[in-house]
């Protein structure tokens, strides 16, 4: 009345001889490494897209991903049937490195190297005000995770310039 022991054969994918069932033994092969591994580099500023060649023994792939190429790896998710996935789960201009396992059901084969990709940076057109005093420039392109550089002087004749605010009125000033 209990689950009898299930055993299983694990051998290299490739190797001769090893694909005959012996009494209820279940045979797998160890899937060889997963090719061509492909994330998208700035694409999309929610996503990045991973892709890779198909493994002919695979019959899913673990998808990891780190934070830099010696971080830890964290399992995002498997897929089964398919040779992509699409992480949303992103930072817009961060980059993340990541890597393929294929599987072919308990085994496991080992992990691809692996490969930077990054979500698309957002970049804002701000518009200043002088208000009233001239600019050196009227916009500026400002790219999201990026020191904001320099702002645009201005020059007003019998007045103190004192900064940018994010309101005419009551705003926080913005420091570079």
């Amino acid at each position: 009345s209990g689950t009898q022991p299930s055993l299983a054969l694990l051998y290299p994918q490739g190797a001769k001889g090893w694909t005959k069932i012996w009494n209820g033994v279940s045979t797998y092969a160890i899937p060889n490494v997963v090719s061509n591994v492909k994330a998208g580099n700035g694409t999309s500023p929610s996503s990045v897209e991973v892709t890779w060649s198909e493994n002919a023994v695979a019959t899913s792939y673990k998808i990891y991903r780190a934070t830099s190429g010696t971080a830890e790896k964290i399992l995002l998710g498997t897929v089964w049937g398919a040779t992509r996935y699409v992480d949303t789960s992103v930072v817009s201009g961060t980059r993340y490195y990541y890597s393929i396992v294929p599987v072919n059901g308990p085994a496991e084969g080992q992990s691809s190297q692996a490969v930077e990709g990054r979500a698309q940076q957002i970049k804002v057109t701000v518009h200043f005000n002088g208000n009233g005093g001239s600019l050196d420039e009227y916009q500026v392109v400002y790219t999201e995770g990026l020191p904001y550089g320099s702002f645009p002087g201005v020059t007003c004749l019998g007045r103190t310039f004192r900064g940018w605010y994010t309101a005419p009125l009551g705003g926080t000033k913005v420091e570079t």
